[in-house]
């Protein structure tokens, strides 16, 4: 059959969904059996069949099963996508009827190779109604990778983030993370390399100076279709960025001296992947990601290694 006769003949499939209309106004019916089409002049339905009579005279009974599309020409129109049902008349409900009359039947075509990868990307309007909202809670640490100063005078630290997120087709999500991470300053490499570089035994005390990290990122993930199967998923983020630190308290020879960095924000983008490994039967697997964030900060960029482990939980 080609495809300029499946644009042609609207028709009507024999499936669950349409048993109910059982009873046409119209008198002929073209059957589509064997890739050929039959025009008979319809007689009676009944719950499992048609009967119909040839142009020969002679009446058949044709199941549901043998016959592979069917459609029905008005004597007014010559293509109808409107079925009226009669009051007088209606077939026993069984599993293959329908008691709503008011139920509209669409036409449908054969699948094409596009219509195979929608079916399999894409979200169906039903799922989409109901949409799935996602949170993600994890903790992790996080290892400073530059600039120079930042991997050398602060040490791994550990970040905390939450993420909401929904599902925009069948294997991707997308939502918003905040994410919160600190590292220490590393007090005592410095103490010392401070009394090297002054060639002096004064003991040096240094204190505070943290540095803080805040980010908020929308951010995608592509390759999560469940919560109950274990998946391999990228992420990807972009958004804010910004860098604090507290104050660094020196003290040497019985006097002290407070010593203040700026702040500054940034934009930020967040490439990584992620591991979701389901727990039992519930909708909320152990996650593992790795990432590495990098924030265009002033003159140098400043980059670290997030490693998370985490829930996420199915809101629905």
């Amino acid at each position: 059959m080609t495809p300029l006769k499946y644009r042609l003949i609207t028709i009507l499939l024999l499936m669950t969904s349409t048993y109910a209309y059982s009873e046409f106004t119209a008198t002929h019916v073209f059957i589509l059996k064997n890739n050929e089409i039959h025009m008979v002049n319809l007689v009676e339905t009944t719950s499992t069949s048609f009967i119909v009579e040839t142009s020969s005279g002679d009446t058949l009974n044709v199941s549901f099963e043998d016959i592979d599309e069917i459609k029905k020409i008005s004597e007014k129109d010559s293509i109808s996508d409107s079925i009226s049902v009669k009051e007088s008349i209606k077939p026993p409900v069984t599993s293959r009827t329908k008691t709503h009359e008011t139920d509209k039947i669409s036409p449908t075509y054969p699948k094409t190779d596009r219509d195979e990868f929608v079916e399999s990307n894409l979200l169906t309007d039903e799922v989409l109604d109901q949409r799935v909202k996602y949170m993600k809670i994890a903790l992790g640490f996080v290892l400073p990778a530059a600039p120079e100063e930042f991997t050398d005078y602060w040490k791994t630290g550990y970040n905390f983030s939450v993420e909401l997120s929904s599902r925009i087709t069948r294997s991707t999500l997308f939502g918003a993370e905040i994410c919160y991470s600190a590292f220490a300053l590393d007090a005592s490499k410095l103490e010392r390399e401070l009394m090297r570089e002054l060639d002096t035994n004064i003991p040096i005390i240094i204190s505070g100076g943290t540095a803080k990290i805040l980010t908020a990122m929308f951010m995608f993930k592509s390759g999560i279709k469940d919560l109950k199967t274990p998946s391999l998923y990228f992420n990807a983020g972009f958004g804010y960025f910004r860098l604090s630190y507290y104050d660094v308290t020196l003290s040497a020879n019985s006097q002290s001296e407070i010593v203040s960095f700026s702040n500054e924000d940034a934009f930020t983008i967040f490439p990584g992947i992620g591991f979701s490994i389901p727990l039992n039967e519930s909708n909320q697997p152990l996650v593992i990601e790795l990432g590495y964030i990098l924030g265009f900060t002033e003159g140098d960029v400043t980059n670290y290694f997030p490693i998370r482990l985490g829930f996420m939980f199915d809101l629905k």
